[in-house]
């Protein structure tokens, strides 16, 4: 990211092809909140910005739809264009209320996570949330994701570093905590 220029109201830089337009001014009546194949792992679509840690997060939270729904205080699409969503800081619930203004490209699509491509919104306003909870956009990128999971529903993680076991031991430890319905995120430097 440049160091001079202009920067937008988020400390973006402002980018001709990008402008801030309402989900529903942007998006026809197709695109809802959970999408035509309900919430799934797949909604998740990364952007222009580097926040694949929170992507990770949001992506294994949505394997259990509820563990998202959860998070949306309002759960449909809406005229008004708010949404409160529950998120977590240093272990206190609180909620954050947002617009539907996003980041837009000539082209009609989200500059940062895209909308799922079975036109679910959810992920572009959970984004938005967590960059406002956080300050801004650019303080998304870099992280991990077990943070991610964190913010998002307060979670605890425990953070297993596997480079010294074994394929199968590393196979066996994910199988266990699959079977148990936790969230995994998995990472490679």
């Amino acid at each position: 990211w440049p160091l001079d220029g202009e920067y937008d109201e988020y400390m973006q830089p402002v980018r001709r092809e990008q402008r801030w337009v309402r989900a529903s001014e942007a998006f026809d009546a197709s695109v809802t909140m959970w999408g035509g194949e309900h919430i799934s792992p797949n909604d998740v679509n990364q952007g222009a910005l580097g926040n694949c840690w929170l992507l990770a997060a949001a992506s294994a939270l949505a394997e259990y739809p509820e563990r998202i729904e959860s998070m949306f205080v309002n759960p449909q699409r809406n005229t008004e264009g708010i949404y409160a969503v529950n998120l977590w800081s240093l272990g206190v619930p609180h909620t954050v209320v947002i617009d539907d203004y996003l980041p837009i490209t000539s082209h009609n699509e989200n500059f940062f996570s895209k909308r799922g491509d079975d036109g679910s919104l959810w992920m572009p306003l959970l984004e938005k949330a967590l960059a406002k909870a956080m300050g801004n956009y650019y303080h998304l990128n870099g992280g991990h994701g077990f943070e991610g999971a964190h913010y998002m529903n307060g979670s605890p993680y425990t953070y297993f570093y596997n480079q010294e076991e074994s394929t199968d031991a590393i196979w066996n430890k994910l199988t266990a905590h699959d079977l148990s319905k936790e969230i995994i995120i998995a990472h490679t430097g």
